[in-house]
């Protein structure tokens, strides 16, 4: 018998910018700020994650998504 090898449908990014939409919408009303708040309060958050949020946040509000 061979074993069965799951293959994604969709990129990994794909689905997880799905999942975090669905989440935003259904758990935090579509309140990014709530989600982020709560995300960054659930655990402990090492600079080297800290540094790149801010990186994001930075071309953000530079206008370069």
């Amino acid at each position: 018998a061979r074993a069965h090898v799951y293959a994604a449908g969709a990129p990994e990014d794909q689905t997880q910018r799905q999942l975090v939409r669905d989440l935003l919408d259904r758990a935090f009303g579509g309140s990014a700020t709530k989600l982020v708040m709560h995300a960054l309060s659930a655990r402990k958050t090492s600079r080297e994650e800290l540094a790149r949020i801010r990186e994001m946040l930075d071309r953000l509000e530079g206008g370069k998504q």
